[in-house]
């Protein structure tokens, strides 16, 4: 199966050289250098909910698998 793209949540926007018009003009670009993935933003997502829905979640490994995977099928959505 195909991975599903993990863009970064919150890209660094950079002005290219010599470029003076705004930001959502072609003269500037995204680096996805910097910034936390999509994924991990998603799972971060899914433990607080997780852990805000009562004791159920009291083992960090089981709260951390389980928020990836809830990240995972979110990503394979997201094309859809």
């Amino acid at each position: 199966m195909k991975k599903p793209e993990n863009p970064q949540a919150f890209p660094k926007v950079t002005k290219l050289l010599n470029s003076t018009r705004r930001q959502n003009d072609p003269d500037y670009y995204v680096e996805s250098s910097e910034g936390m993935s999509l994924r991990d933003y998603f799972a971060g997502q899914a433990v607080m909910g997780f852990l805000s829905s009562g004791p159920g979640y009291n083992n960090p490994e089981a709260v951390s698998r389980d928020a990836y995977k809830v990240a995972d099928a979110m990503l394979e959505e997201r094309p859809k």
